[in-house]
């Protein structure tokens, strides 16, 4: 009997400083845990079709630039003196620089280009009301921002972040799931 009060005795014991130990580390932990943010908004504008003169057809160039990147495959008209041309014929584009580069240099007027173009890609900001410094990625469909791995956009405590434009496939009317994590 005194070895089984013995021990019980010890174990008490040991389970109260274990409490009480769990107890301070939960308190402590509360005040670690103050890492708040919220996805304080998220826009999208519609691709949009601007027309542009990209220079004179004097049969000496061949390489001319869209002042707008990120073109929608297939969705430019070329023009030379307002006469359309054959989509794709006697051309090529690059469509994420937008340069177009025609087989032989024009050499009929002015070229003209009408096309569709990302004008806002996907754009997030955070707002981080907690008190300490966060750092977040972002992620939309499969497409992470920012895309290396060891790299996290810093937000101060208070402070309120854009993100980089995360540029993915067309999404005008689909629906989404922004993803923010630390």
């Amino acid at each position: 009997m005194a070895v089984g009060g013995a021990i019980w005795a010890f174990s008490q014991g040991a389970m109260t400083i274990t409490a009480e130990d769990y107890a301070e580390d939960v308190i402590e932990m509360t005040d670690v845990i103050s890492e708040r943010f919220i996805i304080e908004m998220v826009s999208y504008s519609k691709p949009r079709a601007p027309t542009e003169t990209l220079g004179p057809g004097e049969g000496n160039e061949n390489v001319f630039y869209l002042i707008n990147p990120l073109v929608i495959a297939g969705s430019e008209a070329i023009y030379f003196s307002e006469d359309p041309q054959p989509q794709g014929v006697g051309y090529k584009i690059d469509y994420a620089i937008g340069k177009i580069t025609f087989d032989q240099a024009p050499t009929a007027g002015t070229i003209t280009a009408n096309y569709k173009h990302a004008v806002n890609p996907l754009r997030v900001w955070i707002f981080n009301y907690g008190t300490v410094d966060i750092e977040v990625k972002v992620q939309v469909k499969d497409v992470i921002c920012p895309v290396a791995e060891d790299v996290w956009i810093e937000i101060p405590s208070k402070g309120m972040v854009q993100f980089p434009d995360i540029t993915s496939d067309p999404i005008w009317g689909e629906e989404l799931n922004v993803r923010a994590y630390t």
